[in-house]
C-alpha cells in the first residue's frame, strides 16, 4: 500500500470513526432529554391530578428512544453497524452485473 493509499484509508476510518461518535452523541443527549422532561412529567401529574397520564408520553417517546438505541447499539438485521456498507456493496455489486450484460 502507497503513501496515498495509506491516507485515504486513515481519511475513511476517521470519518467512520467521527460518524460513531456523532451517533452515541445524539443518543446520549436524546436519553438525556427524556429521563429529565419525563422526571419534570411525573412531578406534574403526581402534584396536580387525580388520575395518571405522564406514563403516555413515557411510553411513546420511550419507544422512539429504543428504536434509537436499536439503531446505534444493535447488532441484528438493519440496526448491525456494518449493514449500510454491507447493503451498499450489494447494491453496487448488482449495478455492476446489470451494466456488465
Amino acid at each position: 500500500m502507497d503513501q496515498t493509499e495509506r491516507a485515504d484509508s486513515e481519511s475513511e476510518a476517521r470519518e467512520r470513526a467521527l460518524h460513531r461518535a456523532r451517533e452515541l452523541r445524539s443518543f446520549y443527549s436524546h436519553a438525556s432529554v427524556f429521563a429529565l422532561v419525563n422526571i419534570a412529567l411525573f412531578v406534574v401529574d403526581l402534584l396536580t391530578g387525580d388520575s395518571w397520564w405522564f406514563y403516555w408520553a413515557l411510553l411513546g417517546w420511550g419507544v422512539a428512544l429504543g428504536i434509537q438505541a436499536l439503531t446505534v447499539f444493535g447488532q441484528f438485521g438493519p440496526f448491525s453497524p456494518d449493514w449500510e456498507e454491507r447493503k451498499t456493496e450489494e447494491i453496487l455489486q448488482r449495478q455492476r452485473d446489470r451494466d456488465n450484460r
